[in-house]
Order: structure tokens, then sequence, then C-alpha cells
């Protein structure tokens, strides 16, 4: 794979090929069922895509942030603090549903999966497809800092180390500019009734 793939570095979505001529590629296995989101050979290093799903390949010396931020409880107490902030947020509280408990589980499923956990979320829910799944509702640029800001102010409230928090917010914030669609004519008839349902 390049020396520098970006997110396809460590993405089990992602496969290094090479060319009879000895070009290197990397061949997104995602593109076979959804042609439309993800192209076969993305332009490298890749630095948004809603399809991440980091591998579970590691090393013996290597630990998943799901491991360092404490696993399947702690990600449950983050999302809590989480809808706690958002759902009262006046510039986000009105993407979420009035019934959070479906949409805090599945959002609690899909941080595990992102953090290097078990694949619960695409085990319920199929592939996270993110920008799909949030084209009902409209969000710009401000939404997307202000769900960064809560995001971050959550994971103080489990008091997450400082250096963890940096390191998720940092790989959380391009995936939230991903998530900007104010300025785009996309179908908002989607089946969700809520944020992340």
């Amino acid at each position: 794979m390049s020396s520098n793939p970006g997110l396809c570095g460590d993405c089990e979505h992602a496969t290094a090929v090479r060319s009879a001529k000895g070009s290197e590629f990397t061949l997104c296995s995602l593109h076979k069922s959804f042609p439309d989101e993800f192209q076969k050979y993305p332009p490298i290093p890749v630095v948004i895509c809603a399809g991440y799903t980091p591998s579970v390949e590691l090393t013996t010396n290597e630990r998943t942030l799901f491991e360092d931020i404490g696993g399947r409880n702690a990600v449950g107490s983050l999302v809590s603090a989480f809808y706690d902030g958002a759902t009262k947020d006046p510039v986000i509280g009105h993407l979420f549903s009035a019934d959070s408990s479906v949409p805090k589980q599945r959002q609690a499923e899909f941080l595990e999966q992102w953090l290097g956990g078990e694949k619960l979320y695409s085990q319920h829910s199929g592939h996270p497809r993110l920008r799909l799944r949030h084209f009902p509702f409209v969000i710009d640029q401000e939404a997307a800092e202000r769900w960064l800001m809560l995001m971050e102010e959550a994971l103080a409230s489990i008091d997450a180390p400082l250096e963890l928090t940096e390191k998720i917010i940092n790989r959380l914030t391009p995936l939230a500019a991903h998530m900007v669609n104010s300025h785009e004519s996309v179908d908002r008839t989607g089946p969700t009734t809520g944020w992340m349902d």
C-alpha cells in the first residue's frame, strides 16, 4: 500500500493491489456494493471517508481507542453524556428524537465499532453509510462544529485523558465535516426520523 494512504492505511475495506506494470493502487471493497458512494480506486491519501472501518488486525503491541477509553461501559457513558448536552442544545437539539433510547444505542454501537471494538453497528444496522443516513437533516458547518464541541465536552465529563480526547476529536473532525450537506441538493426523504435512527 502507498506510503501515505491516509485512512485506507488501516481500513478493513482497503486492499493494496499492484498492476502488471508495477503501479500500486488502493482498492476499496465497498465500491462493489455501493458504487455511487465509494470509488473503486480512491485517490490517496484519503482523509475523509464515511466507510472507514479500522481493521481489527492489530499487532500485539497496539491498542485500540476502544480499549483506551475503557471499553463498552465507557462508550455508553460517553454517549449518555453527549445526548444530555445535545438534546438540549439550541443549535443541534432539533436533530435528535424525543425518544433517544434507540438512537443512543445505535450511536454507542457505531462508536464502539469506529473506535476498534466489536462491529455491533454493522451486525444490527448494516454498513454505516453515514452521509446517506444523515441526508434527511440539513447539517451546516455550525452544526458540525457544535457536534464536535459537545462530543469533546462529553469526553471531558467521563474523565477521558486529554491525549485520548485529542486523538478521538482529531479523528472525528473530518467525519463531522463529511456530514455537512446544507450546500448540497440531496434527497431528504430518507428512512430516518431522528439523528442516527
